[in-house]
């Protein structure tokens, strides 16, 4: 019974240990899964987040765009300009940033696969023009929480075939 009692002690020890050793590792993640951090090279200092920055994901809050995804395509595939440097390009390219609780947007991030889903980076040029377009998106709706507008990520993704937009995924 006594070796029974300091056994239960041992553990319970140990489980506070190891307990207090996952807090310390979890102090060291983001606050959420994919959150995007502010980077003062690439991002707007100006640009203002509700909420002490609280983010959502976009499903939750409704953040959408006006006219809804068929707009939003339509823009795109009319301002976008092929050009021959891009015809080696086949994969898809992932923009994701924030919505502000205002409809401003900032904060983009671009993820590139090739067509066998292996990270790639494709011409420089091309992700900018793809990047320039998504911040050119200027009528977006702010989701809302309990009658609140919010903030939230938002993505779009593209799929390429030979430099040219095959679908659109927003």
């Amino acid at each position: 019974m006594k070796f029974a009692g300091s056994l239960l002690f041992v553990m319970l020890l140990l489980g506070n240990f190891l307990k207090a050793q996952d807090i310390t590792k979890a102090n060291s993640y983001p606050e959420q899964v994919g959150e995007i951090v502010f980077n003062p090279k690439t991002d707007k200092a100006n640009f203002e987040l509700c909420d002490n920055g609280w983010t959502y994901e976009y499903y939750g809050p409704g953040t959408t765009y006006k006219g809804g995804a068929k707009a939003l395509k339509s823009y795109l595939l009319t301002h976008y300009r092929y050009k021959p440097a891009y015809k080696n390009i086949t994969g898809y390219v992932t923009i994701r940033f924030l919505v502000s609780c205002k409809a401003q947007t900032d904060r983009f991030r671009v993820f590139q696969l090739d067509d066998n889903y292996q990270k790639t980076n494709f011409d420089a040029g091309f992700i900018t023009h793809l990047t320039t377009l998504c911040k050119s998106l200027d009528k977006w709706v702010a989701g809302s929480f309990n009658g609140k507008p919010v903030n939230t990520y938002y993505y779009i993704n593209f799929k390429m075939l030979n430099g040219r937009i095959k679908e659109i995924t927003p």
